[in-house]
């Protein structure tokens, strides 16, 4: 399975914007999906507010550090999720879990979003920003509206 057939599946038609749009634009979109995502999901109270501006300049200038450092915040984010989750005992996600599943989809959005000139790391991007808000109307809007 390639990393876009999962937002191939859910929203075909962000995949065939993300192949029409070049490099550069793919990256500044991802970059503003991700950011959404932070924000709505309150991301930044974990990766504090001027690393995530950082983070979220679109500078090309991204070390090998920060994007292991990302990986590394998006399974301690999980972590949570899932200490979160093993504490509920009668199967359902509290909403403590779900906090913390959201911020590390949302995570894992920035993080894809560093890479997304390629069309796979842009995909992923939109396709963890939609799962951390579970809001897919408003991920098309921002990207219509973004895409020119």
């Amino acid at each position: 399975m390639s990393v876009s057939s999962r937002l191939n599946a859910l929203a075909p038609d962000l995949v065939d914007l993300g192949k029409k749009l070049s490099p550069e634009k793919r990256e500044a979109l991802a970059l503003r999906i991700a950011g959404w995502a932070c924000e709505k999901t309150d991301a930044e109270s974990y990766l504090g507010r001027a690393r995530l501006d950082q983070l979220l300049n679109g500078s090309n200038a991204h070390s090998g550090k920060e994007r292991s450092q990302l990986r590394h915040d998006v399974e301690v984010l999980d972590e949570k999720y899932f200490n979160f989750q093993d504490e509920d005992n009668d199967g359902t996600d509290s909403s403590d879990s779900l906090e913390w599943f959201a911020k590390a989809r949302a995570v894992s959005s920035l993080m894809y979003s560093l890479e997304s000139q390629s069309l796979e790391a842009f995909c992923e991007a939109l396709y963890e920003a939609h799962v951390a808000t579970f809001d897919l109307s408003a991920l098309r809007r921002m990207c219509r509206q973004l895409e020119n």
